[in-house]
């Protein structure tokens, strides 16, 4: 569609990406759903000094893509941010109260479940870095929320804690 435009490069093509450009930040960011990044990855800037506004309008447009609109409340300074926070915190806190209670209708994943959010083990690591902001160890967050991301590598690890689990529970018998 605006490919047409900048077939030259001329001032012409300058202003239409500005006016473009000043026309499609804002919905990319608010109302993704638009396709107004379509638009920013299509503007043209030949003129030296301005990689830095077309690398920033490159941002807004890959952010526009992920079609999720900007959290406006994320906006309004610092004391929002504080309170977001503190509600996230008591909301893990609540869910992490809760979590020894959750039962699984088919009963092995339940023993399962209860493993990994004994000490040590994968979900109670995993909750405990977030609990204590033990950002030092974001890496380590992010290790295991890929590892439970994927769906193979989670049945894997099932399978041989339902190994253990079985024989532990022979072995009582």
């Amino acid at each position: 569609m605006c490919q047409k435009f900048f077939l030259y490069d001329g001032e012409w093509n300058q202003v239409l990406s500005f006016l473009l450009a000043s026309a499609s930040l804002r919905p990319a960011l608010l109302a993704p759903s638009t396709n107004a990044s379509r638009i920013l990855h299509l503007l043209y800037y030949a003129k030296d000094g301005l990689g830095m506004f077309k690398d920033y309008c490159e941002i807004i447009a890959e952010y526009g893509d992920n079609s999720q609109p900007i959290d406006l409340s994320l906006l309004k300074g610092k004391e929002s941010w504080e309170k977001k926070l503190q509600e996230l915190w008591a909301d893990i806190d609540s869910w992490w109260e809760k979590a020894p209670k959750f039962k699984m209708s088919f009963v092995p994943i339940t023993h399962i479940w209860q493993h990994w959010i004994k000490k040590g083990q994968l979900i109670e690591n995993l909750i405990t870095t977030i609990r204590n902001d033990k950002i030092e160890e974001l890496k380590k967050v992010c290790e295991k929320v890929n590892f439970l991301s994927d769906e193979k590598a989670v049945l894997k690890e099932v399978q041989r804690l339902e190994k253990i689990i079985f024989l532990i529970q022979v072995n009582k018998e």
